[in-house]
């Protein structure tokens, strides 16, 4: 029986998620699907893990990406809608069954996105500020979007088309953006929400704020990004007016704070100015932090916002300035049938 959906999970040295993971995408009911795994070149057990629950695995012999996994796995799916699943992201049973039942009634949309449940394994500050970041923003957004979510989309397959995808990280991003520009419509399905196993300290989520910004700077110039701010007037992508303005004063209120010594006057009291609008901005985000997580977490989260905006408008900048020295281009991946389940 040909599968109504193929779920396409892409993995390199995913062996601590992996059969979590996978054995999420089993537990779902009522829809005939088969599971992919593309082994992106792992060092690790993750092909020998992924053994039991995949229908298919394609294995790489080097890693070459996850964006060329992603292609290698829908080049070998079999049914209409085609859905990524990251490996460290559990799905629920009712999943698949939302994909394919929002295709059924939408027969505009040619690709839907979810996003982060509320709900988080790992206690520790930074994972659980940044799955309720997420969370919150994407909430907000409106029923058609301009970009995809990695963590969980589909995508009718008659519209897979993504040549000349050029960014590593925000690869998702830039994938929504190409779908957009040739008049595909990409729909934001709320109910469709994941569970993220990824544990993040300081390090990784400084890191991680800085790239993805990094390459969404990259995407906002060549798909002419500010055009699209004026005709939406909502922002760019996932990011919201309100997170560009408050990524831009975060920068400010910074160069305000250090230039506080030179002149005590003035300085302070624009710098005073520019907080302010930086609170108001962002004042319902903390008051989401505080009912979810309590005041403390609300109050350490006023300073962890800060700092956030501060090294995504960083990334966004050295995005911008990276394309002066290297343009942005593309680089496509192939990998080969390694084994069929029977």
């Amino acid at each position: 029986m040909k599968p109504e959906l193929s779920v396409i999970v892409a993995a390199f040295d995913c062996e601590k998620t992996i059969a979590a993971c996978l054995e999420a995408v089993r537990q779902s009911e009522s829809v005939v699907y088969e599971l992919i795994l593309v082994d992106d070149g792992s060092h690790d057990d993750t092909c020998q893990k992924a053994g039991k629950y995949a229908d298919k695995i394609v294995r790489h012999p080097r890693n070459i990406g996850r964006f060329e996994a992603r292609m290698t796995g829908m080049r070998h799916a079999e049914g209409d809608l085609v859905v990524n699943v990251d490996a460290d992201v559990l799905i629920r049973p009712d999943s698949l069954r939302l994909i394919r039942d929002y295709f059924k009634a939408h027969p505009e949309i040619d690709a839907v996105t979810g996003l982060l449940s509320k709900e988080h394994p790992h206690p520790n500050y930074f994972s659980q500020y940044k799955n309720l970041y997420m969370h919150y923003y994407f909430r907000k957004l409106p029923g058609q979007v301009s970009f995809l979510y990695g963590s969980i989309f589909a995508i009718r397959r008659d519209a897979i088309d993504f040549s000349g995808v050029s960014v590593r990280v925000a690869d998702d991003t830039e994938m929504g953006q190409m779908l957009v520009n040739r008049g595909k419509r990409i729909g934001m399905l709320k109910e469709l929400e994941v569970i993220h196993l990824k544990r993040f300290d300081f390090a990784s989520w400084l890191i991680n704020d800085f790239r993805i910004p990094h390459d969404w700077a990259r995407i906002f110039v060549k798909y002419q990004g500010w055009e699209k701010m004026v005709q939406s007037k909502r922002g760019f992508a996932h990011a919201s007016m309100g997170q560009i303005a408050s990524m831009n004063l975060a920068v400010l209120i910074f160069m305000g704070l250090v230039l506080t010594g030179i002149c005590r006057v003035c300085v302070p009291v624009l710098t005073g100015f520019l907080a302010f609008i930086w609170v108001m901005l962002n004042r319902d985000f903390l008051r989401y932090l505080r009912v979810e997580r309590g005041l403390m977490f609300a109050v350490a989260g006023l300073f962890v916002t800060f700092m956030d905006h501060l090294v995504m408008m960083v990334g966004v900048i050295t995005g911008v300035c990276s394309l002066i020295y290297a343009p942005v281009g593309s680089k496509t991946g192939r990998g080969a049938i390694h084994r069929d389940k029977t």
